[in-house]
C-alpha cells in the first residue's frame, strides 16, 4: 500500500498494524486489531512558537536505551553442556522511546533533561496543570527521575508493566505473531493505557487522565533549579487521512477505488526538550481492520495523510 503525505518540513509519518483493547480498553473488553496511521513533526522552539525543523528526528523505530548490568532471568533457560541454565540477560534503561504504540487513550508529555536534582517543577498546557512534582522527588533506583523532569515511565516499573503484562503467567498468551492474521490474542488483563509513557506519579491529582492536545494550546513549563521556564504555543495543524481502496467495481486502478474516510488524527504525544531547544509531537489515526462496512486491508492501495496548517 502506498502512503501518501504531504512533503512538509519536519513531518514524517508509518503505517502500523496491531492490536488493542476496544474502547474503553479496559480487561474483558474485546481485542481489537488496527490499522495505526502515525504522523510525527519535529520543531525548533523559537519565540514562544514552535517552528518545524527539516533536520529533526523522523519516525523512530526502536528504543534508545542504555545498559545498566546484567542478571539471570528469572523465567528463561539455556542447554549448557546438558545441563538448563538461566539465561543471562541485559538490563537496560530507556533513554528515548520508540513512536510504534499503536493507540495511546490518553495524552503523553515527556520533558527531556530540564531538572536540577533537589528542585520541584511542573508542566501546564492551556492553563491546566498536568504534570508536577516536588522537591527532592528523585527516585534513587529510577534514574530518569534523576536526569529528566518529566520522562519516561519505564515498561518493566510496576506501574506500566501491570497495565501490560500482569503477571509471567499471562506471557505465553501473548504471542510474538498471529497466525492467521484475523486470529485475536486473548491478552489477558492489558489495558491500552500501557501504550502511554507518561510518569504516572508526576501527573497532577486533579486530572484523573491527560487529555489529547488541541491546536493552539498553550504549553508553559518549569524546571531546571525550580525557577526557570520555556513557552510556547503548539501550531495549529489539524491532520485527517483517508483509505482509497479497490472495491471490485471495476479494473485496480486509482480512478476506480474506493475511498473510506479516517477522519481527524488525534494529538497525543508531546516530547520537549527545553535545554536543546526541540520539541516534536505524534498525531494518530487508528480505525479497525475488521468489522462491519470495513474494507478488507487486503485491498487498501493507498493511505492518504491531509495536514491542514491554518
Amino acid at each position: 500500500m502506498e502512503l501518501d503525505f504531504p512533503p512538509l518540513p519536519g513531518l514524517d509519518a508509518l503505517y502500523l498494524v496491531g492490536h488493542r483493547r476496544a474502547p474503553p480498553g479496559l480487561p474483558g473488553d474485546p481485542v481489537q486489531r488496527v490499522g495505526c496511521a502515525l504522523v510525527k513533526r519535529a520543531y525548533r522552539i523559537q519565540g514562544g512558537a514552535l517552528v518545524p525543523d527539516p533536520e529533526g528526528e523522523g519516525v523512530r523505530m526502536g528504543d534508545a536505551f542504555v545498559v545498566t548490568g546484567t542478571q539471570e532471568s528469572e523465567r528463561l533457560t539455556e542447554e549448557v553442556d546438558g545441563v538448563q541454565q538461566p539465561v543471562v540477560v541485559q538490563l537496560r534503561r530507556v533513554t528515548r522511546e520508540a513512536d510504534l504504540a499503536l493507540f495511546k487513550p490518553e495524552g503523553d508529555l515527556v520533558v527531556l533533561g530540564f531538572h536540577t536534582p533537589g528542585a520541584g517543577g511542573e508542566a501546564r498546557v492551556g492553563g491546566t496543570r498536568w504534570m508536577w512534582r516536588g522537591v527532592a522527588s528523585e527516585v534513587p533506583d529510577d534514574p530518569d527521575t534523576l536526569d529528566n523532569l518529566f520522562g519516561w515511565e519505564p515498561r518493566d516499573g510496576p506501574v506500566r508493566r501491570s497495565e501490560g503484562a500482569p503477571s509471567p503467567d499471562d506471557l505465553p498468551q501473548y504471542p510474538g505473531h498471529v497466525d492467521p492474521p484475523p486470529a485475536l490474542p486473548p491478552l489477558p488483563g492489558f489495558r491500552n493505557r500501557f501504550f502511554n509513557a507518561y510518569r504516572r506519579g508526576f501527573r497532577s491529582a486533579t486530572l484523573g487522565a491527560l487529555p489529547w492536545y488541541a491546536p493552539g494550546a498553550a504549553v508553559r513549563i518549569t524546571g531546571g533549579d525550580g525557577s526557570e521556564t520555556v513557552e510556547f504555543a503548539l501550531g495549529p495543524e489539524r491532520i485527517s487521512g483517508a483509505l482509497h481502496w479497490w472495491c471490485a467495481r471495476g479494473p485496480d486502478r486509482a480512478t476506480y477505488w474506493c475511498r473510506h474516510p479516517l477522519g481527524d488524527f488525534q494529538s497525543d504525544t508531546l516530547v520537549v526538550e527545553p535545554e536543546l531547544g526541540r520539541a516534536y509531537r505524534v498525531w494518530r489515526g487508528v480505525w479497525p481492520l475488521e468489522g462491519e462496512g470495513a474494507p478488507s486491508p487486503d485491498s487498501y492501495r493507498r493511505l492518504a495523510v491531509q495536514v491542514e496548517e491554518a
